[in-house]
C-alpha cells in the first residue's frame, strides 16, 4: 500500500534562499499531517553542515515520520568529463546525505538541455554518470530514482530529458536492481505531452511518485477555444495532390474548395500563433489574426507568382498577428478581448455553411461552431472554478498540450501549482495504472504553494484515493 510524504513547496524560498524559516520549524509546522513521511531536499541551508544531518533525522522520527526520499539535481550532460565527475561527486554526497537521514530513495536527474547537444550525447552522458553512483548507492540501500522534471531553479537550460522519448530511452539505458523511476504527472503538461501516456510507457519502473496537480491560469482555454481545437485535430489534411487540386478549383472561384483549404490550415494558424504567447494579446486573440490573413491567403493566392499556399498563407497569417499585436502596443486592442467576434458573418457561415462567397469565418468561436465534434460529455466541458480554468484532464488534445509547453523554458505560462484532485491531472486513471502493476512505495506531496491548510485538503484527497484503490491493506 502506497505512503504519503509531503515536501514543503511553500516554503522553498525561505528554507534554502532566505534563511528565514528553519528546518525544524517545517518539521514541527507538518507534525499534524497525517502523513508518515517527509520528503528531504538536499539544498536546505541548514544541510550545509554534517553535523545537522543526525538531529534532523531525530527531530522528524519524534514526530512519528520518517525521512524516505531525498530531492536533488545532478547535471550530468555538461559535455567536460571533468565537469561530470564533481557532479557524481556531489551526488555520492547526497546519498551519503539519504543514508545519515534514513532515507531509502535518492533522486537524480538527467542534466540541462544544452545548446549542441545530441540526444545521443545527452543519453550516454547521464546513463554513464548515473551508472557510476549506483554501487555506492548500493552499498548503503538506497535506489536512485530519476523524475521527469522540467527544470532545476538554478540551471540555465530545460531538463535534457524533459521530452517522454528520451527520458524513456535514458530510462532503458540504466538497468540496476536500485535504480528506478520517479513520475510526476504534473511535469509531463510541462513538456506538452500525456501523463498518462508516459505512466503506461514506464509504470513499470515507477518506485516513487511526487503527487501535485496544475491549474491553468490563461482565460484563454474557454470552451470555445477547447472545441475549436478538437475539431481541427480531427479535420483531414489533403494530400499534396488533393491540395493541388483545391487549390486550382480554388482559382477558378469554387467556394467549397476555398472551404476546404481554410479547414486544412486551421492548424497552421495555431502553430504560428503559438510562437507569439505571451507578448499581449490571449490565444484566442492571436488565432482570430492569424484566421483573417489565412482568410486573406485564400482570396489574393496566385499559384504562378506566389510559390507554395503553405508559404504564401504562412507569411499572411504572420504578418496579421504581428500587426495585432503593434496595434495592442498602441492600446487599440484591449487585452483579453476578442475583438473578431464582432466581424459580420453571412447568414451562410452563420448557419454553417462553409461555400458561401462571402463567407468570412474569421473568430474562434464562430469556428468552433463549423468542425467536426462529438456530443460532449460532463467530463468535456471546461467548468470555471474560482482559482482558474479546468480543463477535464482526459480531455487535452495535442494541440492544447502544445500551447502548454515552452520548450525554451521548460516551463509554462499557463500553469500553476494547486490542490491536488482540483486541476488537470487524472488521479483515477493513474492510482489505476499503478494499482496493476503493483505499486506500493512512496507518493510525496509537491504541492500546497498556498500554505498548509491546502497542503493539508490534499493529504485528505490522497489518503481517499489510496483507500479506493488499496482497499483493506494496511
Amino acid at each position: 500500500m502506497p505512503r504519503l510524504a509531503a515536501f514543503p513547496k511553500a516554503f522553498m524560498q525561505a528554507l534554502c534562499k532566505e534563511g528565514t524559516m528553519s528546518v525544524s520549524d517545517w518539521i514541527q509546522l507538518a507534525a499534524p499531517l497525517e502523513i508518515q513521511g517527509l520528503e528531504w531536499y538536499a539544498g536546505f541551508l541548514e544541510m550545509a553542515d554534517e553535523s545537522n544531518w543526525p538531529r534532523f533525522r531525530q527531530e522528524v522520527e519524534a514526530t512519528g515520520k520518517v525521512i524516505p526520499m531525498m530531492c536533488c539535481s545532478p547535471d550530468f550532460t555538461h559535455p567536460d568529463p571533468d565537469f561530470r565527475a564533481r557532479e557524481i561527486a556531489k551526488q555520492k554526497r547526497w546519498i551519503d546525505m539519504t543514508h545519515a537521514l534514513g532515507g531509502q530513495y535518492c533522486r537524480v536527474l538527467s542534466g540541462q538541455r544544452r545548446p549542441g547537444l545530441t540526444i545521443e550525447e545527452g543519453v550516454k552522458f547521464a546513463a554513464d554518470s548515473i551508472t557510476a553512483c549506483l554501487p555506492h548507492a548500493a552499498n548503503l540501500g538506497i535506489t536512485l530514482i530519476l523524475e521527469n522534471h522540467y527544470k532545476d531553479d538554478f540551471w540555465e537550460y530545460p531538463e535534457f530529458a524533459q521530452k517522454m522519448d528520451i527520458f524513456c530511452q535514458l530510462t532503458d539505458a540504466v538497468q540496476h536492481p536500485n535504480f528506478g523511476v520517479n513520475y510526476d504527472p504534473s511535469n509531463t503538461y510541462l513538456a506538452g505531452e500525456d501523463p498518462i501516456e508516459l505512466l503506461k510507457r514506464v509504470s513499470h519502473r515507477v518506485v516513487t511518485m511526487h503527487a501535485s496537480d496544475r491549474y491553468l491560469i490563461n482565460s484563454d482555454f474557454d470552451e470555445g477555444l477547447q472545441i475549436y481545437l478538437d475539431g481541427i485535430s480531427k479535420l483531414p489534411r489533403p494530400s499534396a495532390e488533393e491540395e493541388a487540386e483545391l487549390l486550382n478549383r480554388m482559382q477558378a472561384g469554387d467556394h467549397s474548395a476555398r472551404s476546404e483549404i481554410i479547414k486544412a490550415y486551421c492548424a497552421l494558424v495555431v502553430k504560428i500563433a503559438t510562437d507569439h504567447e505571451g507578448q499581449g494579446l490571449t490565444m484566442l486573440n492571436l488565432i482570430s489574426h492569424g484566421n483573417v490573413g489565412l482568410n486573406q491567403a485564400t482570396k489574393q493566392f496566385r499559384p504562378n507568382r506566389a510559390g507554395s499556399f503553405s508559404t504564401y498563407a504562412a507569411a499572411r497569417i504572420r504578418r496579421l498577428i504581428r500587426l495585432a499585436l503593434r496595434k495592442q502596443k498602441w492600446g487599440k486592442i484591449a487585452q483579453g478581448e476578442d475583438r473578431l467576434n464582432d466581424v459580420k458573418v453571412s447568414r451562410r457561415a452563420a448557419d454553417g455553411n462553409w461555400d458561401g462567397p462571402d463567407c468570412e469565418v474569421l473568430s474562434v468561436n464562430r469556428l468552433a461552431k463549423f468542425l467536426p465534434q462529438e456530443e460532449p460529455g460532463p467530463k468535456d466541458i471546461v467548468r470555471k472554478q474560482s482559482v482558474s480554468n479546468r480543463l477535464s484532464p482526459k480531455k487535452l488534445s495535442q494541440q492544447q498540450l502544445d500551447l502548454l509547453a515552452d520548450p525554451s523554458t521548460g516551463y509554462s505560462k499557463n500553469l500553476r501549482h494547486g490542490e491536488i484532485g482540483q486541476g488537470l491531472n487524472d488521479y483515477d486513471a493513474i492510482f489505476t495504472e499503478l494499482k496493476r502493476v503493483g505499486f506500493d512505495g512512496w507518493i510525496s506531496i509537491e504541492d500546497g504553494v498556498d500554505g498548509m491548510d491546502q497542503l493539508a485538503r490534499s493529504v485528505g484527497f490522497l489518503k481517499q484515493k489510496i483507500a479506493q484503490y488499496w482497499p483493506g491493506e494496511t
